[in-house]
């Protein structure tokens, strides 16, 4: 019968206890890391879908992003919407989505900006081509995350922790 005295069994708690001391750092980065790479991802996804209906329903969709708690309600921080484009055709209200910081909690919607000055990309049909090419930027702490839109619709992430190119 193996036995285990109780100095046995407290030297391997304190091993134990002083390893995952050691680990809690490098585990609170990763964290920070996919609480601003999570936002991201999601809109490229959405972007990429964005782009996808305006080829599918032959109509310009157009992806807007807000940072006022005016434009996406109380208590919301930031928000993107995909819709038909209201300034170039009829919005159909068919196609509407939204997405908002509670999706994703401690992160911040820093900068939106597009061609012209404006927060918002329009994907043509003809060709799923952006009228308006940018970038949008989610920040945690001290760590960005962007995710660019090019002329020719193409979306990725860039300038984000990991393995993602410089933008």
């Amino acid at each position: 019968m193996l036995g285990v005295t109780g100095i046995e069994l407290m030297v391997v708690l304190a091993i134990i206890g002083i390893l995952a001391a050691m680990a809690a750092p490098s585990f609170n980065s990763t964290i920070e890391r996919q609480r601003v790479i999570k936002p991201a991802q999601a809109l490229l996804a959405d972007l990429r879908w964005a782009r996808g209906e305006a080829i599918k329903r032959n109509k310009k969709i157009r992806v807007t992003f807000f940072n006022t708690e005016t434009d996406c309600g109380s208590g919301i921080a930031w928000c993107y919407t995909i819709d038909t484009d209201p300034a170039l055709s009829t919005p159909d209200g068919i196609l509407p989505k939204t997405v908002n910081a509670n999706d994703f909690p401690q992160s911040t919607l820093s900068a939106a900006t597009f061609a012209g000055g404006v927060a918002y990309t329009v994907f043509d049909p003809t060709r799923g081509i952006s009228l308006n090419d940018g970038a949008a930027t989610f920040t945690v702490n001290a760590q960005n995350a962007s995710v660019t839109v090019s002329t020719l619709g193409r979306a990725r992430i860039c300038d984000a922790p990991g393995d993602y190119p410089a933008c």
